[in-house]
């Protein structure tokens, strides 16, 4: 679809390149937004206990 253009023209390392410049510009916005969220609103320990409960869920299911 891309042949012809500039962005065809890419090899492909250059856009693995773009891919993970994005990714990484999500995840800082993310990270950024959650920080700020959090600093307005405290989690409770309950809270946290419980989103490591699901978090070790998801990673030891089988």
């Amino acid at each position: 679809m891309l042949s012809g253009t500039v962005l065809g023209t890419l090899p492909i390392i250059a856009w693995y390149g773009l891919h993970v410049l994005a990714a990484l510009a999500l995840a800082a916005t993310l990270v950024i937004s959650s920080h700020r969220e959090a600093a307005r609103h405290p989690r409770t320990p309950a809270f946290v206990a419980l989103s490591l409960a699901l978090t070790a869920l998801v990673f030891f299911w089988r």
